[in-house]
């Protein structure tokens, strides 16, 4: 699958090339860097072949900065545009900012909850699992403490697997809470990132109703 993972932990990074080997991974260290590979993106080639067959009666150049703003539009309305390059996003809770040329003040280091953004961002897009896992540190982290109301973010059950409780916008999505190697320690944490893997694209939303929820209407 291609799976992109969001996470700016040099250790935690090394976890996910080596826990996914099998699969086409890209590693985003921040949340800018993941908005980014996320965003929309005209297919040109579509564009050139679609335009003329719309009946829209407008020229296009792409060397022209005024057109290129403009094709973005266009494309979406024609129907342009390149599909999600992801099939699956996981990210951390916890990223750093990141940022450009304009950050002067260094706060593109500081990390923040950044992970909620993602998992929306990523479920607009088109992806097809989606899953964000936090840390154990309840007494710094105040998100942490509260990402365990989010469905079951625990592994749960006879089978002692994480479940998925939300589908948002398509996406299968989970909130994971502390989902670690049966290898880590106190002083070395490493996230199962293919447990969650596992769990996220083989269990199903329905099979884990709580029994006195219902649909909406």
């Amino acid at each position: 699958m291609r799976i992109l993972v969001v996470e700016s932990d040099d250790l935690q990074q090394q976890a996910a090339r080596e826990q996914l080997s099998d699969h086409e991974l890209t590693i985003a260290r921040d949340f800018i860097g993941a908005m980014w590979v996320m965003a929309e993106r005209v297919d040109e080639e579509a564009f050139r072949r679609i335009l003329p067959e719309s009946e829209i009666p407008v020229s296009f150049d792409w060397t022209s900065s005024s057109d290129f703003l403009f094709g973005d539009a266009l494309a979406k309305k024609i129907g342009a545009m390149e599909p999600f390059p992801f099939d699956v996003v996981l990210t951390n809770m916890m990223v750093r900012r990141g940022g450009g040329r304009y950050d002067k003040d260094g706060s593109r280091n500081e990390s923040g909850p950044f992970g909620f953004p993602i998992v929306l961002r990523a479920a607009l897009r088109g992806a097809k699992f989606v899953a964000m896992v936090s840390g154990m540190d309840f007494e710094r982290n105040y998100f942490s403490r509260y990402i365990t109301r989010l469905g079951t973010p625990l592994p749960v059950g006879d089978d002692n697997r994480y479940k998925p409780s939300f589908v948002i916008n398509g996406a299968t999505t989970m909130f994971v809470f502390a989902a670690l190697t049966a290898e880590s320690s106190r002083e070395v944490r490493r996230i199962d990132w293919a447990r969650i893997l596992r769990d996220l694209t083989t269990i199903k939303v329905e099979e884990n109703r709580e029994p006195n929820s219902r649909a909406p209407g």
